[in-house]
């Protein structure tokens, strides 16, 4: 199992590059490795090839894996990217962008992951909505879908497409741990939130 930090969006919303926004002693790409840490789990950032310069400041070179030239966008191409790199490994995924987020979550991930094994992915749904970008991926099946991208065969590209088409488990949060899952693409959601 390998963690992945997910911070190769253009955030063109927010104005600039999220994964690098100050959070107490850190940023939050680093708040989210060091969530991984936590759990002694070895992790990867995952970046464009452009943000490379801005994270080979923030973390050691051999934890940044860059997209790869792929047909295939959005959050799918770091997680696939990030397959290939490492083939064998289950990805633990988690958007730099929700820095509310706690071990406590990634714990009961896991523990779903160990407990009932039959599946493709595991994640959480807040208000009944799939949160896709704090979840469980299982190896066999991102072999599956690199294998239909490079065939040109995935006709969608978003995230909630490719877990509807896979077996998934997801599990409804509790009411006391819908914060952690906020989600900060804007200046204004940041104002709203008071971050």
């Amino acid at each position: 199992m390998t963690g992945v930090v997910l911070c190769g969006g253009a955030s063109t919303r927010m104005g600039h590059d999220k994964g690098t926004r100050n959070l107490n002693s850190g940023t939050w790409a680093q708040h989210g490795a060091r969530l991984f840490e936590e759990l002694d789990l070895p992790y990867a950032i995952s970046v464009s090839e452009k943000q490379l310069p801005v994270y080979e400041a923030l973390f050691p070179i051999e934890k940044i894996i860059c997209d790869r030239e792929l047909a295939v966008y959005g959050p799918l191409k770091g997680i696939v990217s990030v397959h290939q790199q490492l083939p064998e490994e289950d990805l633990i995924v988690l958007a730099c962008d929700m820095p509310g987020m706690q071990t406590l979550i990634l714990e009961q991930l896991l523990r779903l992951y160990e407990q009932q094994p039959d599946y493709d992915c595991y994640l959480f749904a807040t208000n009944g909505f799939m949160q896709p970008l704090c979840a469980i991926y299982r190896a066999p099946r991102l072999q599956t879908l690199l294998k239909e991208i490079e065939a040109g065969l995935l006709e969608k590209h978003s995230m909630m497409h490719f877990v509807e088409a896979s077996t998934a488990l997801i599990v409804e949060a509790e009411q006391n741990m819908l914060g952690f899952f906020d989600n900060f693409n804007t200046l204004d959601d940041l104002h709203r939130f008071g971050k």
